[in-house]
């Protein structure tokens, strides 16, 4: 079993994890944490705690930030060097959520991250046109 806790300035956390589940389904091991003018680093780090003392022992815990060495990452960051449970990233956008949250559903195996972010790199790109999509249409009626 995986959990993550994504953590994000403003409204990031709670919107992406809502972008999810309309693609998903509600997720029980999914948890967000919105950075604002609300919380300071310490109330953030009380409530990442909260959840950390709620989840399974023996489960991995996957912490998602939106940025690199921001307040939520360096916070987070003291908390995994803590607890070598935690995988800590950054730079979370919805493909690295769905690519966690299918490896945590489907998979037996323990959350592989570095396959989570190749597979959610190959879903960033550019579109180039409707030639583009014609191509992407030949290669489908090859595989059939």
């Amino acid at each position: 079993m995986v959990s993550v806790i994504v953590l994000g300035h403003g409204g990031f956390a709670s919107g992406i994890k809502s972008g999810l589940e309309l693609i998903m389904g509600r997720q029980d091991n999914l948890y967000a944490i919105d950075y604002n003018e609300d919380l300071d680093m310490h109330k953030l780090k009380e409530k990442i705690v909260e959840i950390l003392k709620t989840l399974d022992g023996s489960q991995d815990i996957v912490i998602a930030c939106d940025l690199f060495h921001g307040t939520p990452f360096n916070v987070s960051m003291q908390l995994a060097f803590e607890n070598d449970r935690i995988k800590l990233i950054y730079g979370t956008n919805l493909n690295v959520l769905i690519e966690i949250m299918n490896q945590a559903m489907f998979s037996q195996d323990e959350l592989d991250i570095e396959a989570v972010l190749e597979n959610a790199k190959a879903g960033i790109g550019i579109f180039r046109g409707l030639d583009e999509v014609e191509e992407d249409n030949e290669e489908d009626d090859d595989v059939l």
